[in-house]
């Protein structure tokens, strides 16, 4: 019997990626995209942080400038590493709705006219428990681009490399909850491929190709009748999107270009890091 598989994912390429890997392995039923990234989201959310205050609103223009160039590093790896060089695209001909709000109505009715046996999340907006009730328990999963429970919240990439705790770099694919990054864990990996070349944002994009590829593991599991989870065994620690700031974010390019990676990679290199739990 055919199982009906939609995914909810944000607008940005790497999303669009994801819906393309999983329908080319599992043809999805239906695609919601929530426009995170579009000017008319992005203008009014950029505002409300200056809070109308035009001096405030000066210093953050002067933050994105300066932060520009690092930002492009994303795109440009996104392009290069996921999509190699193609445009980013959603699948054709799979049922498509866009919404401002992921947990708005409009998602709600999308869901309730398709009944999907198995949601799929990636990069959206935190589920609120009304979706989630309507999903029915244990239908949604979540592609969580760091290692739960050890590094729950995001972006997980910037702050293990922050903390210089690159062996915390992977992904987790874990039972959507109303926590964040806290369900029960399917499958879990650490990503190794780590170069000396390597920035923030490529780390990231071969964490997200990492993510892919274990969610497909997942599905897989799930149409054979053979998805497990595990319950996560500590607390571990969350980190929020709000406290990587303007000073973090230099500091941390002043890590990179003093050769973070390289002397990480110089000290750790052999190292097993077996009291890292994973889960397979």
């Amino acid at each position: 019997m055919h199982k009906k598989i939609v995914v909810l994912i944000g607008n940005g390429k790497r999303h669009l990626y994801f819906a393309k890997c999983v329908n080319d392995a599992f043809p999805l039923s239906g695609i919601v995209v929530e426009k995170k990234y579009s000017p008319q989201v992005r203008l009014p959310k950029f505002l409300k942080s200056t809070k109308f205050n035009p001096f405030l609103f000066v210093r953050k223009l002067y933050e994105k400038m300066v932060l520009a160039k690092i930002d492009s590093r994303y795109k440009k790896a996104e392009v290069g590493i996921l999509w190699e060089g193609k445009k980013a695209a959603l699948p054709h001909n799979v049922p498509l709705m866009q919404v401002n709000d992921i947990n708005g109505n409009a998602t709600k009715n999308f869901i309730g006219g398709l009944q999907p046996d198995l949601i799929l999340v990636s990069g959206t907006s935190l589920i609120k428990p009304g979706l989630i009730n309507i999903a029915g328990d244990g239908k949604i999963i979540n592609l969580h681009t760091g290692l739960s429970p050890y590094y729950r919240g995001g972006p997980c990439t910037f702050w293990c490399l922050y903390n210089v705790e690159l062996e915390y770099l992977g992904a987790t694919v874990h039972i959507l909850t109303a926590g964040i990054d806290s369900g029960d864990i399917i499958i879990s990996e650490r990503m190794t491929e780590i170069t000396p070349s390597d920035n923030e944002a490529t780390l990231d994009v071969k964490v997200i190709k990492l993510g892919i590829a274990l969610m497909c593991e997942a599905i897989g599991r799930y149409l054979d009748g053979n998805l497990k989870a595990v319950p996560q065994w500590e607390k571990g620690r969350f980190f929020a999107s709000k406290d990587r700031t303007f000073q973090k974010r230099l500091e941390l390019e002043h890590k990179l270009r003093s050769g973070l990676i390289s002397h990480w990679l110089s000290q750790n290199s052999n190292r097993s890091f077996e009291h890292i739990r994973t889960i397979s």
